[in-house]
């Protein structure tokens, strides 16, 4: 999308398209600076969106890849084993979301879980932790890096797979730059962009457009 186009539809969503007769949620002073702090909050939606949005709504074209290689050359990640095959995969500095990711002795990929979670506490037990047959995987943080824990692989010959999301390149936020928002997030992007908007106003309207952001993303709901 186009980001004179998105403005438009921001606006249009908040009712502050110029000649409209409604509006005036921001004011008459405020209003020339609309434009900008709409272009503003564009990154923010952006991400929100690729955070949330169910992967059936993702583009493919969003998605990077990460597959072959033996867990024990490390592939194209930079890997670690541990105690008892304990894989830990580092992370890329623009790592935004996991989509899956397991080795190929595991049957399926777990959701990561996060390392304050109970699950992660579990893998500290030689008996509770994962295996291939039951894997789990955790999210956590060392030295200011993001860093994905594989319980267990089978063996060092095990190859790695990861699909994640990476945070999108800075672009230029000019009118008529091109912003790749996934096509069945649209709705919620225009959405989250209005809510972040009223929100710097301090509008009490904000929190409607939040909700109906998560809604069109059908957050805790099932697809």
């Amino acid at each position: 999308m186009k980001v004179s186009e998105i403005i438009y539809r921001v606006k249009a969503a908040i009712d502050e398209l110029p000649n409209s007769g409604e509006g005036n949620i921001v004011g008459d002073e405020a209003y020339d600076n609309l434009s900008s702090i709409i272009r503003d909050k564009i990154p923010y939606a952006l991400e929100w969106v690729l955070i949330n949005a169910p992967q059936t709504k993702i583009d493919s074209s969003m998605v990077t890849s990460f597959e072959g290689g033996s867990a024990e050359s490390g592939g194209q990640l930079e890997m670690t084993f541990g105690i008892d095959y304990m894989v830990t995969v580092k992370l890329p500095d623009n790592f935004l979301r996991i989509l899956s990711a397991r080795l190929s002795s595991w049957y399926y990929s777990p959701i990561p879980v996060s390392e304050f979670s109970e699950t992660a506490l579990l893998q500290q037990s030689r008996v509770a932790k994962g295996c291939p047959d039951m894997p789990v995987t955790v999210l956590c943080t060392e030295d200011r890096n993001k860093v994905l824990k594989m319980y267990t692989a089978e063996s060092k010959k095990d190859k790695l797979y990861v699909e994640m999301i990476c945070k999108p390149e800075s672009t230029t936020t000019d009118d008529m730059a091109d912003i790749a928002v996934p096509t069945k997030t649209i709705k919620s992007f225009i959405y989250y962009i209005a809510y972040l908007t009223l929100l710097a106003f301090r509008d009490a309207s904000a929190s409607n457009f939040l909700a109906e952001a998560s809604r069109e993303l059908s957050i805790n709901k099932e697809e």
